[in-house]
């Protein structure tokens, strides 16, 4: 297709079914084959031995499809467009190893909604922000520390202007 669709189920579920392949070669008029289903009829056995093959390939492989880095990059790319906090947490979250690392949520999503701001996003709900990072390995959790308020454990901000 020309453009991607609008995938609003931002779950692992979704995302690991979806795979992204870019073409950017473009043809010109002349390079144009206007008899293109007689060229592909003539081709036929051809391309039934062609499919016939990649099955094999794929029945050694257990059925797991190869995916390469430009597919990885295309489908991370595709997710960002469609995805403002998996662009979000892409650019400007980072795993920490360290337990005393933590963000306060409610100055995360300030930063996130200038980010939206600034890339010119739709602007998820805090509930949603929560819920995807959630679906992200994001965890949150209350902290007792700091009067009960959410906070993001082992996560670094990184990135961002909007200082966190």
């Amino acid at each position: 297709m020309n453009k991607a669709p609008i995938i609003n189920d931002t779950s692992h579920g979704m995302w690991r079914r979806i795979w992204a392949i870019e073409f950017p070669r473009v043809f010109s008029e002349s390079e144009m084959d206007r008899n293109l289903e007689t060229t592909l009829s003539n081709e036929l056995s051809g391309i039934f031995n062609w499919a016939l093959e990649g099955l094999r390939r794929l029945k050694v492989n257990h059925f797991k499809f190869t995916e390469s880095q430009s597919m990885k990059l295309a489908r991370q790319n595709y997710r960002n467009a469609v995805n403002s906090v998996g662009a979000f947490a892409t650019k400007c979250l980072r795993r920490s190893e360290n337990s005393d690392d933590e963000i306060k949520l409610s100055d995360l999503y300030e930063s996130y909604r200038f980010f939206c701001r600034d890339e010119w996003m739709k602007c998820e709900s805090k509930i949603a922000f929560r819920r995807i990072l959630d679906d992200l390995g994001f965890v949150t959790y209350n902290s007792t520390r700091h009067a009960n308020q959410l906070y993001m454990p082992n996560a670094i901000a990184v990135n961002n202007n909007n200082n966190v």
